[in-house]
C-alpha cells in the first residue's frame, strides 16, 4: 500500500523499499502513514551511504524516523519493531557504532528528526510539516535448497541412501536412483 496515494513514489536501495513522499505532514502523521503497512516505518539511517542516497532521492528537507519523544535524553529510531527501538544518541553523546549526522554536532531543543537539503540532520518541532521517507524491508524468498527426495519429507526408505534394514528397501545391491 502506498503511504499517501498520489504523493509517493517507491525506490529500491540495498535490501529495502523506500517510499519518497512529497506531501508535507507533521512527524506524527508521517510516522502513522508509514506504519499503516506492517513492517514499514519512517526511514532509519544506518550509514553515510544510505544517508546520501536518501538525500539525493528525497523531496527536499524531509522527516526521518528519529525522535526523542519517548525519552528526552535519548534519540532513537521509530522503527517497525517499536516506537523507539534503536537509540543513536543518548545523554548528549552519540551511541557507539550507530550512525548520526547532526548539522551542529548535536541536537537542539526540538524532538523530531529531519534531513536538511545538504544531507545533515536537524531537530525540529514535531508539528512542523515536511515531506517524509518511509522504509520497509524487501521480503525475499529463501534460497532454493536444491533437489529434494521423497524421503526428505516422508518416513520411507530411499533408494541408495542406506535406508533401513529389513523389508521395504529395494532388492539387489546398491540400486541407482
Amino acid at each position: 500500500c502506498v503511504p499517501s496515494p498520489g504523493h509517493c513514489i517507491s525506490k529500491t536501495f540495498r535490501q529495502s523499499l523506500y517510499w519518497i513522499c512529497d506531501n508535507s505532514v507533521s512527524w506524527a502523521e508521517a510516522n502513522t502513514l508509514c506504519k499503516s503497512e506492517p513492517g514499514r516505518s519512517l526511514v532509519k539511517i544506518d550509514d553515510g551511504v544510505e544517508n546520501d542516497w536518501v538525500q539525493r532521492n528525497a523531496a527536499g528537507a524531509s522527516w526521518l524516523g528519529g525522535s526523542e519523544l519517548n525519552d528526552p535524553e535519548q534519540w532513537a529510531w521509530s522503527t517497525a519493531a517499536g516506537p523507539a527501538a534503536v537509540p543513536f544518541w543518548s545523554f548528549g553523546l552519540p551511541v557507539p557504532g550507530r550512525y548520526q549526522n547532526w548539522d551542529s554536532d548535536r541536537p537542539g531543543n526540538d524532538q523530531c528528526l529531519m534531513m536538511q537539503d545538504d544531507s545533515t540532520w536537524a531537530d525540529r518541532s514535531c508539528a512542523t510539516t515536511l515531506p517524509f521517507v518511509c522504509e520497509q524491508p524487501i521480503r525475499m524468498l529463501p534460497p532454493f535448497p536444491g533437489p529434494t527426495r521423497e524421503c526428505d519429507f516422508f518416513p520411507v526408505p530411499c533408494t541408495g541412501t542406506g535406508g533401513t534394514s529389513g523389508s521395504g528397501g529395494t532388492s539387489g545391491s546398491g540400486g541407482t536412483s
